[in-house]
């Protein structure tokens, strides 16, 4: 498929924040409509209930050129988002309760894991950003935490394992239901700061890194999953002088060519006060694209991040060809998720 125009190029790799419990006013759909009317690849959903939140989003597909990428924070299932959604335990209750060698305990992950997975995309959503595959291995760490599985890479690993081909359980004509996501790479454990506010420094040396942080990030590539979350971190040992968002070198280098991960590289939301406190949206959004990102996920503004990245390839700062391999990419997914051959009107 080809996009018609740069900018609508461009805003494929957008997925802005949607507020599910807005929808019902109409004032607010319109607003949505829009912006998937100039072409925008997706929204990062929050909040609403299973039922009428799913009606709207049908209606957003329907006025879609390219069908829509929906994806929510849903580690503990659909009802961490949307009412009428089961809930289920923390990544760390789970690990704690699920014994590894019995049986039993396995079958009922994959039958949790088969729950979340069919719920969620009845529910109209495609991604999911889970599981966290970092190693929670600072006993301060105010946002990881029980996120995570726990403080060994190989539980991480184990665990992480399951939860990918769980949740991208290929259908009987090929397609998933899902894609998952591995976060927060380069692994978000060792620190007692939170992104959400400051950016966080990582200070393990390469070898650390190498035996602690990244072998889960290794093996959620190794296992196919199909989207990898970038953290909002500055880890000197990667990268001494940029933050992770912004590094080639850890993002293309290490992550894309040196992991040859062939999925889609999604940022950390980019309104977090790790990067907003010290960067212009402009800059933010075209660093991150410099990095290697494919998706820019919830800026301040969607339009100005687009327009951003437009202005600076058409600066020569960036170039085509970057973008429409960012676009090839998230338009695969959405042909490996069944989305062309999916009726976008709603029922």
């Amino acid at each position: 498929m080809k996009i018609p125009s740069l900018k609508q190029a461009v805003a494929q790799m957008v997925m802005p924040r949607i507020e599910g419990n807005r929808l019902p006013e109409p004032a607010y759909r319109d607003a949505m409509t829009v912006l998937v009317r100039e072409g925008l690849g997706g929204f990062i959903l929050f909040g609403g209930d299973s039922e009428s939140t799913q009606r709207y989003l049908a209606g957003l597909q329907s006025s879609a050129e390219i069908p829509l990428l929906i994806s929510s924070d849903v580690e503990r299932g659909l009802g961490q988002q949307l009412s009428g959604g089961t809930r289920f335990p923390s990544q760390r209750a789970v690990a704690s309760a699920i014994g590894r060698r019995s049986k039993k305990d396995v079958d009922l992950l994959g039958r949790m894991l088969d729950a979340v997975r069919t719920e969620t995309r009845a529910a109209g959503i495609h991604i999911v950003f889970s599981p966290v595959m970092d190693v929670n291995n600072n006993p301060d760490n105010p946002i990881i935490c029980t996120r995570s599985f726990g403080e060994d890479p190989e539980t991480v690993e184990w665990f992480g394992r399951h939860y990918i081909r769980g949740l991208q359980k290929p259908r009987a004509d090929g397609h998933l239901d899902l894609l998952a996501c591995a976060k927060h790479f380069p692994g978000h454990g060792d620190t007692d700061q939170d992104s959400h506010s400051v950016l966080p420094v990582i200070r393990a040396d390469r070898a650390r890194l190498n035996r602690v942080e990244l072998p889960p990030f290794r093996e959620a590539v190794k296992d196919g999953v199909g989207m990898v979350m970038i953290a909002h971190l500055l880890v000197p040992a990667l990268d001494p002088v940029k933050p992770v968002t912004f590094s080639k070198k850890v993002v293309t280098t290490l992550l894309r060519e040196g992991m040859a991960f062939e999925g889609l590289i999604v940022s950390d939301a980019l309104d977090m006060g790790a990067l907003a406190g010290e960067y212009s949206q402009d800059e933010i959004a075209i660093r991150a694209v410099e990095a290697g990102m494919d998706i820019l996920l919830h800026p301040v503004d969607a339009r100005v991040t687009i327009d951003a990245v437009v202005k600076a390839v058409e600066k020569g700062r960036l170039t085509e060809q970057r973008i429409h391999e960012s676009v090839d990419r998230i338009l695969a997914a959405k042909k490996q998720l069944g989305l062309f051959n999916t009726p976008l009107h709603p029922p």
